[in-house]
């Protein structure tokens, strides 16, 4: 439930963020999908966000399902002979689709080998990140993000 999360971690808001400890959550939690060294990250450039208020960072990592740019909702591609591939489209031909997993991987798939395309309305980004972390890290962590540059 996480409108459950979101009220567990409202205390996090009025808790002093320390940027240097939120950029060691960040590393920990966030850069394996939001990376701004790659030409093609499996999340967005955080820089890039237009919400940054602690609120709405607060639910952004919470509630990542409430409101996902459609270039970063998760799909899964089955293939015909039975195995799979899940990630964020991030081209398409006549011919094929580029997919980047989760692990950031690209696979470029022939239309000819797809059995089966699914699209989900939910986000690349998982649900239960919180796990482990306590208000005082999520405030750090927010912190860090509303300064990032």
């Amino acid at each position: 439930d996480r409108q459950a999360v979101l009220k567990r971690f409202q205390p996090a808001l009025r808790i002093a963020g320390n940027q240097g400890r939120g950029q060691e959550v960040y590393n920990r939690l966030c850069l394996v999908c939001h990376r701004t060294d790659q030409p093609v990250s499996v999340g967005p450039d955080l820089r890039s966000i237009t919400d940054k208020s602690f609120a709405g960072l607060l639910t952004a990592i919470l509630d990542p399902n409430q409101s996902v740019d459609p270039r970063y909702l998760a799909y899964t591609i089955d293939l015909r002979d039975d195995s799979s591939f899940s990630g964020r489209i991030i081209s398409e031909s006549g011919n094929g689709i580029s997919l980047l997993t989760a692990e950031g991987k690209p696979h470029t798939i022939l239309r000819s080998q797809i059995a089966h395309l699914q699209g989900s309305r939910l986000s690349m980004m998982p649900e239960g990140l919180e796990t482990g972390l306590t208000p005082q890290q999520l405030a750090d962590l927010i912190a860090f993000v509303r300064e990032l540059k």
